[in-house]
């Protein structure tokens, strides 16, 4: 099998490139630069089986009106491209698998893939523009609906440690919006899964325990022998991070239940486990 991967030296494209180059797969990074040049991608994604979108800038930064086209764009223009060249193909074999966040959903209920309460913001926005690209193409396709992914210090969790450690970790907001995660290795099987089971349409990639941000940061706090005393208002948290603050005090309740129903098993499924904390 060969499988073309945009966003290959991210954190989550540098593991799975790892993960398939073990299992006998042979793998092609896409560059930015190739991604630029129509008949460079065309001859990568011409000889893939299997092209997976990752790219995109991270949402990890300040929300400037500039940087915020940038996150736009970055995933808009990427897809289009790779879109552009299956469909030159004119392979309907071919499987894009295209990243999106499950950030896309409002936060006043619980959502499987048949979903359609979508949130009113930008991060929601974002998807809504990147998933309609992918769906411009003719070939199978899978989007990935993605949790925030936990891995020991990386990605979230290396953002968030340095706090936690100083002892001034903090539950933010009444710390009651759930938080729909998902540990790297699941990450990585889940996509292999999808490949190997022929899983398509949306899926939603998160496990299926359902928690609240001020779970999460009281489990984390102890699973580095910190405690979690402060909480931050919602007031603070837009002062300091403008228009970025939603997606710290909005989360969304999802169900992975395509991947339940296609009997899909997690390595992770509870929070605990998956931060290496066992009281």
């Amino acid at each position: 099998m060969n499988i073309a991967i945009a966003g290959a030296t991210g954190f989550t494209g540098k593991r799975l490139s790892i993960f398939f180059q073990q299992q006998g797969v042979n793998i092609t990074s896409i560059s930015r630069k190739e991604l630029q040049n129509d008949e460079a991608l065309f001859k990568i994604i011409q000889h893939a089986d299997v092209v997976i979108n990752l790219a995109g800038a991270t949402i990890n930064k300040a929300w400037t009106k500039q940087y915020k086209k940038e996150i736009l764009e970055s995933r808009i223009n990427t897809t289009k491209a790779i879109v552009n060249a299956i469909n030159k193909i004119n392979d309907t074999s071919k499987l894009l698998i295209n990243a999106s966040a499950v950030g896309i959903y409002s936060s006043d209920r619980l959502h499987d893939e048949s979903s359609s309460s979508f949130a009113d913001n930008f991060l929601s926005e974002v998807c809504k523009q990147w998933e309609a690209e992918a769906q411009q193409t003719i070939c199978k396709l899978t989007i990935i609906r993605l949790g925030i992914v936990i891995a020991e210090n990386d990605g979230f969790v290396k953002t968030i440690k340095p706090i936690f450690k100083l002892g001034i970790g903090a539950v933010l907001g009444n710390g009651k919006q759930p938080m729909a995660w998902i540990h790297i290795e699941d990450l990585i099987t889940a996509i292999n899964y999808i490949i190997n089971h022929n899983v398509l349409g949306i899926v939603n990639v998160v496990a299926p325990q359902i928690i609240t941000n001020k779970q999460f940061s009281k489990i984390y706090a102890k699973s580095i022998n910190r405690l979690c005393l402060f909480s931050i208002p919602k007031i603070i948290l837009k002062l300091i991070f403008g228009e970025k603050y939603i997606i710290m005090i909005e989360g969304q309740n999802v169900i992975p239940k395509k991947l339940n129903d296609a009997n899909f098993k997690w390595n992770y499924d509870n929070i605990k486990k998956a931060l290496n904390y066992d009281n």
